[in-house]
């Protein structure tokens, strides 16, 4: 209803091309272009190299093994890519080593994993590096492309030159240091570009850094342009889905900010949704139970959204009534061993972590000076611990 309200007008599989150019001609105030990087980066010694040579890009082999895995989904059968022999996989983020696990589902005998700089330097995340060394990949760090070997067709081998990272910080290329890997696939995963040129045209007359993406405020997410915002990949800042999601968020409040000010509308300098009040504000929905009244039939309860009290204080500010907290136990019965989380009930009497009901990292004594805080600010709102059963 309420997309409804704004008039948002969705429309899918839009291209976005030299005849939608930036222009505050066709009524659109502002402007926020949210959009992935569509190609992938891929060093010019790959011309012209094919998957039939046994060249891939991450963005040509992970779609194929994804197609395949999803077993049962649809009535078709889409096997995975064989591949065989010896596989170099080029990077060391994310992509990189799930193409190199992929790899090896997918028949490689071998995989080695190569990338420019050293093993302080992987962006991946550690489970993925993990993996990786679980599957039994190699590690080649130090080492940047130089020349790829075709014979018959195939490509049959690489040649690396060395890297050194220098006093300044600067990374040098050894042209002496040459080192060959035979190779029967190559598989780049360095990363994603913008380089469709009717793309760049589209977002004209933004402003371009020298990674030829637009110029962002990585505060505002606002462009070269005020009146146009930006937010994912394609501004090069975040580096997680989590972290692009948060652009908009961002971008958000200074899109509000920005259009209150074409109207001479004062904003606050900290950050805050707008609020809405309509006459259904009035209507009273609180309820009452056990003595204690709730301002709204709406809580959270147990660990997911009420672990913290800086948890629940966001949810109280948010609306939410009531929150049900994880098990408490007294200090002096905690048994220091117990990992945090789930266990299982033993037997024990007492007020105890294993008292028939789950463990929690929460202590009664310091949860109760940590809790105040949070039921303070914000009137009638309620949290109820959940003590362990006493047999």
């Amino acid at each position: 209803l309420m997309m409804n309200d704004l008039k948002l007008i969705c429309e899918q599989r839009a291209n976005l091309q030299e005849e939608r150019m930036l222009d505050r001609e066709e009524k659109y105030f502002i402007n926020f272009y949210y959009l992935g990087l569509p190609d992938p980066n891929k060093n010019h010694i790959f011309k012209d190299l094919t998957q039939d040579n046994g060249f891939y890009t991450s963005k040509d082999f992970l779609p194929l093994v994804a197609k395949s895995s999803k077993a049962g989904m649809c009535a078709c059968h889409s096997p995975l890519p064989s591949i065989r022999g010896v596989v170099i996989v080029l990077g060391a983020g994310d992509t990189a080593f799930d193409c190199a696990t992929s790899a090896l589902c997918c028949g490689a005998r071998r995989v080695f994993i190569v990338f420019r700089k050293g093993f302080v330097n992987i962006r991946a995340v550690p489970e993925e590096v993990e993996l990786a060394k679980e599957k039994r990949c190699e590690f080649l760090p130090f080492l940047s492309p130089r020349k790829v070997i075709v014979k018959g067709g195939r490509i049959v081998a690489m040649q690396f030159v060395r890297t050194e990272q220098d006093e300044m910080g600067n990374w040098n290329e050894h042209e002496d240091e040459l080192v060959h890997l035979r190779a029967d696939v190559v598989i780049s995963a360095f990363g994603s570009v913008l380089s469709d040129p009717t793309v760049k045209e589209a977002l004209s007359p933004l402003k371009f850094n020298r990674w030829n993406l637009p110029e962002v405020d990585p505060e505002t997410m606002q462009t070269s342009e005020p009146w146009v915002f930006a937010g994912g990949d394609i501004v090069g800042v975040a580096n997680t889905t989590v972290e692009s999601v948060n652009d908009g968020k961002q971008a958000s409040w200074y899109i509000h900010k920005y259009i209150q000010s074409q109207y001479g509308a004062s904003v606050s300098a900290k950050p805050e949704l707008p609020l809405f009040y309509t006459p259904i504000d009035l209507v009273d929905i609180s309820v009452e139970m056990a003595g204690l009244k709730f301002i709204n039939p709406f809580g959270l309860a147990s660990a997911t959204p009420a672990t913290s009290t800086s948890m629940i204080r966001r949810a109280f500010e948010a609306g939410w009534g009531f929150a049900l907290t994880k098990t408490f136990s007294l200090d002096k019965k905690y048994l220091p061993f117990e990992a945090p989380g789930c266990s299982r009930s033993r037997g024990s009497v007492g007020l105890s972590p294993t008292s028939g009901s789950v463990l929690t990292a929460w202590s009664l004594e310091p949860a109760s000076d940590s809790v105040s805080p949070s039921v303070s600010a914000p009137p009638l709102l309620a949290l109820c611990l959940s003590l362990p059963q006493n047999k």
